[in-house]
């Protein structure tokens, strides 16, 4: 028993030191793992800080970009865009568009078929397409056909600013699916902000907002 006294005895000042030496370690570890810690927060919380003007700002931007307006006067530089299959007929729709600018529509080709010239709605390139849609005599099924196409063109600039935008006026016009027999159903509206085809009367619908001030007109086709 004395033997394992002193034994106990002479390595209880090392099992001490090696205990202090541990403890001394822990606590720099911890304590270096929780400045770390602050300080990736802190970069976290500048980073959104910093970047939080910059979204704002291109919201902004994007807010205050004025709509559809383009030089009138300008000769455009023309691009092939987007096609459509016209629904239950043999062509589709190409829209051309302004390649030099913000690539609105200028006019639209009818592509019928290998061998036969597309068609261009317009002789020129000066109009403004802002919208343009298939009336479907029935979008389903069989027998399912668009009869007529619609239009929003802006055509002048009424305002005389160089520019073409909805401060002009609209023009809402139809023609046959091929682009034959366009013609104007309306002029000078500020804004559609509804369109609706009704195909057993062969009536369109049409909700309009003139200074804030909702109306609807309909036209027989």
């Amino acid at each position: 028993m004395n033997g394992i006294e002193r034994e106990d005895s002479v390595y209880s000042p090392y099992l001490a030191v090696i205990l202090l030496c541990a403890t001394f370690l822990a606590t720099i570890y911890l304590a270096s793992n929780e400045e770390q810690q602050m300080g990736d927060s802190a970069y976290r919380m500048n980073t959104a800080y910093e970047e939080r003007p910059a979204v704002q700002a291109a919201k902004e931007q994007s807010r205050e970009a004025p709509e559809l307006q383009h030089p009138e006067l300008v000769p455009v530089q023309l691009a092939a865009g987007e096609e459509v299959q016209i629904l239950g007929q043999k062509l589709r729709l190409r829209e051309v568009r302004d390649s030099a600018g913000s690539g609105e529509i200028r006019n639209l080709e009818f592509v019928f078929r290998r061998g036969i010239l597309p068609r261009r709605l317009f002789d020129d390139s000066r109009n403004l397409i802002v919208n343009y849609r298939q009336l479907y005599r029935n979008n389903v099924g069989y027998g399912a056909a668009a009869i007529f196409l619609y239009y929003e063109v802006i055509t002048r600039d009424s305002d005389g600013d160089g520019l073409l935008s909805y401060r002009d006026g609209v023009d809402v016009a139809v023609s046959r699916p091929d682009g034959s027999e366009y013609r104007v159903l309306d002029q000078n509206l500020e804004r559609v902000i509804g369109v609706e085809y009704f195909p057993a009367e062969n009536v369109l619908q049409l909700e309009l907002e003139a200074d804030g001030l909702k109306s609807n007109r309909t036209y027989a086709l």
